[in-house]
């Protein structure tokens, strides 16, 4: 994906990349048999699937069961807020499908206070 300086396609890399190494954090605290932050937040059924739902600090991932694929994901960082939604485009595989986010900036930059923007992706 190509960086943009506030771009969408920026924030979503900045997510998955905390993901990524959070999971690799609960799998060496999970190894060690020591608690995390993770937090399961339930379970609920969608296209005949379950969706499991789990919060790590301030995101917020929905995991397909079976594939452990990500239908969406929330973060919230003070008044930053960025929603992202995945469709599944091939069995068992999930890609980004819209996304949404406000992003508060450097107010002596932009005095205005905040960017919108929502975003629609489409796979042939």
């Amino acid at each position: 994906m190509e960086h943009k300086e506030f771009g969408i396609t920026a924030a979503e890399d900045i997510l998955y990349e905390k993901v990524r190494e959070k999971a690799k954090e609960l799998k060496k605290q999970y190894r060690k048999n020591r608690e995390t932050d993770m937090r399961y937040l339930g379970s609920y059924t969608s296209g005949g699937r379950t969706i499991f739902k789990v919060s790590i600090d301030n995101l917020q991932v929905h995991i397909v069961d079976g594939c452990w694929q990500i239908k969406m994901m929330d973060y919230i960082e003070g008044q930053n807020k960025v929603h992202l939604e995945f469709s599944e485009v091939k069995p068992d595989l999930f890609l980004l499908s819209h996304s949404n986010a406000k992003l508060y900036v450097d107010r002596k930059k932009w005095p205005n206070g905040y960017i919108s923007m929502e975003l629609a992706y489409k796979y042939r």
